[in-house]
């Protein structure tokens, strides 16, 4: 059979590998600030609520609508990511959110004046590092507590930023915020094995920017490092005719070109899945 350089792209769903993560939010007795960086399966107050509700008096956004259970008025509806949210409970409580992890870096949407602010990030941060981008629109940003970090007069009883509060800030212009992340990467093992025609065997892995970020034949195996993001695999057999029972393994997921015929006008196939 004769040899083809066809190069061949392996479509593939956008998976993702997630698995949910809980949150608890101490909520104290009287007013306080809070928010998360968690999304539920379902996001309606009344829900999120639910297990801790003969506590809570009120609940307030930015806008003036209000949760208020006592009187069955919901004009709030649902939790947004990136917002806070003005509670005033009956006794301390805790809150507790399962779901899905927010995209720390999500974009938010702040205005020229007053805004509530969640904080999106699962760590601990630095206020004055996460909010240096936007130093110049800032003028000030309150807590809970009434600690400030107030840049024009060299203030900041704020210090560090943390998971489930949240804050007030106040600025000179529209602005679009986005919190810093650590880039933390998943650990993955992978191996490409198990057939015959080995050295025929290519595969690739590439970014979101169509940059090759890896790449391997067969036999291989190890571990790779990957962002979450969406990712396309790439594979090829230098004589078309499939990759003769070797399996590329990344994390679990299993991928093979064995139902490519080598044909030279097939045209190419690509999707993509995410990490």
């Amino acid at each position: 059979m004769k040899k083809s350089n066809l190069l061949f792209l392996l479509i593939l769903p956008c998976l993702l590998f997630t698995q949910n993560s809980t949150q608890e939010i101490t909520l104290e007795s009287g007013w306080s600030l809070f928010s998360t960086h968690i999304i539920p399966e379902d996001n309606n107050l009344e829900s999120i609520f639910a297990n801790i509700i003969n506590d809570v008096i009120i609940i307030k956004d930015e806008n003036g609508n209000v949760y208020w259970p006592e009187f069955g008025l919901n004009s709030i509806g649902n939790l947004n990511i990136g917002d806070a949210y003005q509670i005033k409970m009956n006794n301390n409580n805790t809150l507790i959110l399962t779901g899905l992890e927010s995209n720390c870096n999500t974009n938010i949407n702040l205005n020229t004046g007053w805004n509530f602010i969640g904080y999106l990030n699962p760590n601990s941060y630095n206020i004055e590092d996460q909010f240096s981008a936007i130093l110049e629109e800032l003028i000030i940003i309150k807590d809970s507590n009434g600690n400030v970090y107030w840049p024009l007069y060299g203030i900041n009883t704020i210090v560090t930023l943390n998971p489930g509060e949240g804050y007030q800030i106040k600025l000179n212009t529209d602005v679009n915020f986005n919190y810093i992340c650590p880039s933390n990467c998943t650990s993955y093992e992978y191996y490409c094995n198990g057939g015959t025609w080995q050295s025929e065997v290519y595969w690739a892995i590439q970014n979101e920017d169509g940059e090759i970020i890896f790449s391997g034949g067969a036999p291989e195996e190890g571990e790779l490092c990957l962002d979450e993001e969406c990712y396309t695999i790439v594979v090829s057999d230098l004589y078309g005719d499939g990759w003769q029972g070797n399996i590329l393994n990344i994390g679990g997921l299993t991928f093979t070109n064995e139902n490519l015929d080598g044909c030279s006008n097939c045209g190419l196939e690509t999707q993509s899945f995410e990490l």
